[in-house]
């Protein structure tokens, strides 16, 4: 049987706080579904590594930044997903990860 990488995602938010509980939701629903699925959590967008990512995660309060994707040095190549409020205040990692999964299957 071969290794496959878990899939990553980046999710941003203003502070990282409240994005840390929605990534474990996110992942504990992937890992439901039987998805191997690495979710990282983030104030801010990192300068490197970027390319280690498969899907980055706007939530509301960080969805202004998405105008400015990519930033230098940043691949415009990864696919983004803009977290809609609804299932950011409701903590609903099921349907992120939905939302998600859509996102990289039609990019």
């Amino acid at each position: 049987m071969k290794d496959e990488r878990p899939l990553r995602f980046l999710l941003l938010c203003l502070l990282g706080t409240t994005s840390q509980f929605l990534a474990a939701r996110i992942q504990e629903h992937a890992t439901k579904k039987g998805i191997s699925l690495i979710v990282e959590a983030s104030a801010a967008i990192p300068a490197r590594h970027m390319d280690t990512y498969d899907l980055i995660l706007f939530s509301p309060q960080v969805h202004h930044l998405r105008a400015t994707w990519p930033e230098s040095g940043q691949s415009p190549s990864i696919p983004i997903l803009s977290i809609d409020a609804k299932s950011f205040a409701l903590m609903n990692g099921e349907a992120i990860l939905e939302q998600a999964l859509y996102t990289l299957s039609a990019s």
